[in-house]
């Protein structure tokens, strides 16, 4: 067990399978060695550092400093996904809405009645495995958009920031050229790691989750949906611009939940930043 600061734990120790229902929590399906747990945790450690060293990552860290609920970073059965999961449902969704079952806005039920939120944050645990996702057969693999196992990363502590605060809700996202964010959580998520990605220089840049999500890249048309990243250039700055014009209806509201995130946000050099752009003038 590694502890990173009050509230944030690696714990190498077992493997977990994801659930299969938004009520139900992760299963252990086996042991690690102490090698395998130390191996683990150490990898871990060295995706939080690097992820640490952009400010993105500072801002995403310092938020989840602040969350009085514990996380618990671990690792997963499946290799081809990630995933945060909160403890208590209800107390990961703000006091009196409802949750979901499911990216299309259905409810879920207990007993046959809708559960709403309670508020308060939830424990979290992550599911995460420190390597970048990939795609192809053994001779052609390669990372996908959004893939490194930094954005990964840094996309699952989002979830589990809100999840912690009591302030996710999941409620179905915006549309983005045919293909869905999934929900507002997910578009908060895809947006940061985004950011995170710009800061570096990177010009592959994520634009959808769930079916598409592998192939789904910004282009240099915010409502186009493209199979593969564009070079930004110049235009680089005016995608981010656009994009905060697009989805200003979205980030908004986020922008009033997540105010000590956002400002942080707000404050990061990067060609691709929405949530500047957002809080320029107009």
């Amino acid at each position: 067990m590694t502890v990173l600061f009050r509230n944030l734990t690696i714990e190498g120790s077992l493997v977990y399978r994801f659930p299969l229902h938004t009520r139900d929590q992760p299963t252990v399906v086996r042991h690690n060695t102490d090698a395998a747990a130390r191996q683990y945790e150490t990898g871990v450690l060295a995706r939080l550092v690097a992820m640490g060293g952009r400010a993105t990552g500072q801002v995403v860290l310092g938020a989840l400093s602040r969350v009085s609920r514990p996380i618990f970073l671990v690792p997963s059965s499946s290799d081809e996904n990630a995933g945060a999961i909160p403890v208590n449902v209800q107390a990961s969704r703000p006091a009196g809405a409802p949750v979901y079952s499911n990216d299309r806005g259905d409810r879920f039920l207990q007993n046959g009645r809708p559960v709403i939120g309670t508020g308060g944050g939830s424990p979290v645990v992550v599911l995460f495995n420190p390597h970048d996702l990939q795609v192809g057969d053994r001779r052609h693999r390669r990372t996908v958009v959004g893939g490194s196992a930094e954005e990964v990363l840094l996309h699952e502590l989002v979830h589990a920031y809100r999840m912690g605060c009591g302030t996710m809700t999941s409620a179905p996202g915006p549309r983005f050229g045919g293909e869905v964010f999934g929900n507002d959580d997910e578009f908060l998520a895809i947006l940061v790691a985004n950011i995170f990605s710009s800061e570096s220089g990177s010009t592959a840049l994520r634009g959808s989750h769930g079916g598409g999500m592998w192939r789904g890249a910004l282009g240099a048309a915010v409502s186009l949906m493209m199979d593969a990243a564009l070079p930004f250039g110049a235009d680089a700055r005016t995608l981010s611009q656009r994009f905060a014009e697009e989805y200003r209806n979205r980030l908004v509201p986020l922008r009033t939940s997540e105010a000590a995130l956002f400002a942080g946000l707000a404050r990061i050099n990067a060609h691709f930043n929405p949530v500047r752009d957002l809080a320029a003038p107009r």
